[in-house]
C-alpha cells in the first residue's frame, strides 16, 4: 500500500506532553497516530481508552508519602538524627528484616 505524508499543527506544549506520554508507552508520536487512525477505521468511532498515570496523581502520591515519612519521624522523635544515625538505623533494620 502506498505511503503518504500527514502533516498537522498543534500547540508546542501539547506536542511535548504528547511525545512524553507516547514514550511512556514505548511509542513514537507517529506510531500512536497510526494506531489511532487504524482504530477509528476499524471501529468506526473515536476510541479514546489508552491511559497513563496522570502527572498530578504521581506528584500527590509523592507528597503524601513524604508527609507520612515526616509524621513518622516526628512521632518517633527522630528529628535530630544525623547521617551516621540514619545509616545505623538502616543497617539495624536490614539485619532485623534478614532474620
Amino acid at each position: 500500500m502506498a505511503q503518504v505524508t500527514f502533516s498537522m499543527s498543534m500547540n508546542a506544549e501539547l506536542k511535548r506532553e504528547f511525545d512524553a506520554v507516547c514514550q511512556e508507552f514505548g511509542l513514537s508520536a507517529a506510531a500512536a497516530f497510526i494506531m489511532f487512525a487504524q482504530a477509528v477505521v476499524r471501529e468506526r468511532r473515536i476510541p479514546i481508552e489508552i491511559e497513563a498515570s496522570p502527572v498530578e496523581s504521581a506528584r500527590a502520591a509523592g507528597k503524601e508519602a513524604f508527609s507520612a515519612l515526616r509524621q513518622s519521624v516526628k512521632e518517633r522523635d527522630l528529628q535530630g538524627m544525623n547521617l551516621d544515625d540514619i545509616n545505623e538505623e538502616i543497617r539495624r533494620t536490614r539485619i532485623r528484616d534478614d532474620r
